[in-house]
């Protein structure tokens, strides 16, 4: 099987901490089980469709903060313009404030509370270490746990606040700051990251995304933020108190990340639609107002679909508010723009689920 050009440029880190040495840091097995679905899917050339030898997977004892800088180098070393490059963690963060400076940072394996600085991958060291990878495409995902509610930890050291587990969202907004660079993480700063059957919730639900839940566009490819959309949707769904959250310099930014799995190629059926089906995918990507006109008026030759209709019509009428605030104020805000994005892909699913033929609505 053929693959993409941007997918025979590909890299990806993943790593799932599991077990911690720190006897305050809970183990955490299921991000050993994250990091292997994940790594999984990527390589599986029927599904992320990354070569052979293009996925590092880091867990358990290897999870070391050592290894952890020592492969985030290699990817600096590897990384071409054209590279997409995806980079994921799931293991514990923290955060404290030592001589008036605040800080965080991921945990590998051996950090230890009393001396994050010389344990952990500080934030500031994070974000210089994915400057140097020079990928125009660059993935970060972040499924770390938060401690609202669990205990804090003192800080040995007399001059250090109490530390606490999680991150704060400005860490991802910095993170975000460099051209190509989208950062998806599992939960906002006060929230836990849950954990579903044997996988983390976001995770899990991740993996179900890059299996093909987030492929809406027909073009047999899994996008960045349809990712995110098809997350945020979904994962409240299972756990009201837990949400995502994207940080993205430029909201325009839709990279394809991964292939869409090969088992969603050539089950679409094509529409005899009022302009087919196939032509509505393209107008509600490049023109989504006339595009959620036409898929309503499609779904109105079908009395069977008119629960659809109405959230087809939903979905047009916020496109139609936010553009009316484009053309009164000359542009739109930062949340204006997700909800814009978040109402393609709901049309976009719509559509998919109408070619897939009437058990998938």
């Amino acid at each position: 099987m053929s693959q993409p050009m941007q997918f025979r440029a590909a890299r990806a880190l993943v790593i799932g901490v599991g077990d911690y040495l720190h006897p305050r840091l809970a183990n955490l097995p299921a991000t050993t089980r994250d990091a292997q679905a994940l790594a999984g899917v990527l390589s599986d050339p029927l599904q992320g469709g990354y070569p052979q030898g293009t996925v590092t997977q880091l867990i358990g004892e290897q999870a070391s903060l050592e290894n952890m800088r020592k492969a985030l180098r290699d990817l600096a070393q590897q990384a071409t313009f054209e590279m997409t490059v995806v980079i994921f963690f799931s293991g514990h963060g923290a955060q404290t404030t030592i001589k008036g400076q605040h800080s965080a940072f991921l945990c590998p394996r051996e950090a230890d509370l009393r001396d994050l600085p010389q344990t952990a991958l500080a934030a500031t060291e994070f974000s210089n270490l994915l400057s140097a990878i020079r990928a125009n495409k660059v993935l970060v995902l972040i499924d770390a746990c938060h401690a609202a509610g669990a205990a804090d930890f003192k800080a040995a050291a007399p001059d250090a606040n109490v530390v606490q587990t999680g991150l704060p969202e400005t860490y991802y907004t910095d993170l975000s700051q460099q051209t190509g660079r989208v950062i998806i993480a599992s939960s906002r700063e006060n929230q836990l990251s849950y954990v579903r059957g044997e996988m983390s919730l976001f995770t899990s639900l991740l993996v179900q995304a890059l299996k093909g839940e987030a492929a809406i566009r027909g073009d047999n490819l899994v996008h960045v933020l349809d990712i995110f959309h098809y997350l945020s949707e979904e994962v409240p769904k299972v756990e009201a108190k837990q949400t995502p959250i994207l940080k993205v310099k430029n909201l325009d930014l839709n990279f394809p990340v991964a292939l869409a799995p090969f088992g969603q190629r050539g089950q679409i059926r094509p529409s005899a639609g009022p302009k087919g089906l196939e032509a509505l995918r393209d107008e509600l990507v490049y023109n989504p107002i006339m595009g959620a006109k036409a898929l309503s008026a499609y779904v109105a030759t079908r009395p069977d679909l008119a629960a659809k209709r109405s959230e087809i019509d939903l979905r047009r009428a916020q496109l139609l508010e936010i553009q009316q605030n484009e053309d009164l104020f000359g542009a739109i805000t930062n949340d204006e723009k997700v909800a814009k994005a978040r109402a393609v892909v709901g049309l976009l699913r719509i559509l998919l689920a109408l070619e897939r033929g009437p058990e998938e609505l």
